[in-house]
């Protein structure tokens, strides 16, 4: 039987260090505080994640008055803070090995789908389904939709996600897991966790 498996990659395959880029915001005059700094990234994630626009697009939009030094360093931070685990991708590099054809299911803008890619050589292994490249984001039926049209994997495949919003509209489409690799001690841990799911 096909092995198959999808992983979301924030927070499964990634951390995603977002109270550094809402410091940033704050240093640079551009929220109040750090709750500011949240909303302000919750009214421009959507469109990244749908790719209308980049983070200097999002932010010079509100901001128009802006210095481009200070859209150079918001952008290079935001580029930053998406790090990949070491031993998620060992497990990623190891799913693949033993046949498994692995699906990122993520949502996600230009900015940070072009800097993975740079970064996570394994990735080009897998099918990369990106919000900012289909036009849709999880949790819509159309995101799912839209991979499943194109690739047509059976329910039984896994996919693993930190959000319960996206595992509950996922269910329809996969046999859906909640992992959240921020609620592991350590990233050894959360990568034995995932092995006894896959291995």
């Amino acid at each position: 039987m096909d092995k198959k498996v999808a992983f979301d990659i924030g927070n499964v395959l990634c951390h995603v260090d977002l109270p550094t880029f809402f410091q940033v915001l704050v240093d640079e005059g551009l929220a109040p505080d750090m709750a500011g700094a949240d909303d302000f990234l919750c009214g421009i994630q959507y469109p990244q994640d749908l790719g209308l626009y980049s983070i200097r697009q999002g932010v010079y939009r509100f901001n128009p008055n802006i210095s481009r030094k200070t859209l150079d360093i918001v952008h290079d931070v935001w580029v930053s803070i998406i790090k990949p685990s070491p031993e998620m991708l060992l497990v990623l590099e190891d799913a693949l090995s033993i046949g498994y054809q692995v699906s990122l299911l993520s949502n996600i803008g230009f900015d940070h789908s072009e800097t993975l890619r740079r970064k996570c050589d394994l990735f080009k292994y897998c099918i990369q389904h990106f919000s900012c490249e289909v036009g849709a984001r999880k949790p819509t039926k159309l995101f799912y939709q839209s991979f499943q049209l194109q690739h047509g994997w059976p329910k039984s495949a896994k996919f693993f996600d930190d959000r319960e919003d996206n595992i509950k509209a996922a269910n329809d489409y996969f046999h859906s897991i909640l992992f959240d690799l921020e609620g592991y001690s350590s990233d050894l841990i959360a990568a034995n966790t995932m092995r006894t799911y896959l291995f």
